[in-house]
């Protein structure tokens, strides 16, 4: 069995490219949360993330579901294409494929219409309060699970702009800029 990422001609299988901020680890977002520089290497660092990267199964949904936290095939509208730190911003930077799914058209028609689409993260995992009453997510037990697109990210800089193939060509990587949703389900 193959592990490889198929290679090919995807057009009209991606309706739009996007990239933007992921990811900012310099402070908490909007839920008053923090998620760490450390949190985001072992991340993106780990084999399962490069796994997921690398054969084009890091999927992600319009908005977090309410009841799972796992990815469902048929609720697709994306695929992340890269991810990569930007330490001097202090965030990491997503480029996103937009899919030609039912989800991955209703994305499509906003980002055409002129709407500045969100990024998420989706992730499991447990909290500690420091001392100051930051609530601070442990990088020792969080889960990652996918990026979703949202209306309204935690971090407000966690906005998609669309790009064309040609500025691919010449910046192939760029730093995630993502929020994380901590599931109230198992």
């Amino acid at each position: 069995e193959s592990k490889e990422t198929p290679k090919g001609d995807y057009t009209g299988v991606v309706l739009a490219t996007l990239r933007g901020v992921a990811i900012d680890y310099s402070r908490t977002n909007g839920n008053l949360r923090y998620y760490s520089h450390e949190l985001w290497e072992k991340v993106f660092n780990s084999d399962e993330f490069k796994e997921q990267l690398r054969t084009k199964n890091l999927l992600g949904e319009p908005d977090h579901p309410d009841q799972r936290s796992q990815i469902s095939y048929k609720e697709v509208s994306h695929a992340i294409r890269d991810i990569t730190d930007d330490p001097s911003r202090q965030c990491y930077i997503a480029t996103v494929d937009i899919l030609d799914t039912p989800n991955g058209r209703i994305i499509k028609t906003l980002v055409d219409y002129g709407t500045k689409v969100g990024l998420s993260t989706r992730g499991l995992g447990s909290s500690y309060t420091d001392a100051s009453g930051v609530e601070i997510i442990d990088p020792d037990n969080y889960e990652f699970i996918t990026i979703d697109i949202v209306c309204n990210p935690s971090n407000y800089a966690a906005r998609l702009d669309k790009i064309n193939e040609s500025s691919l060509v010449k910046t192939l990587s760029f730093t995630p800029y993502t929020t994380v949703f901590i599931s109230p389900f198992p």
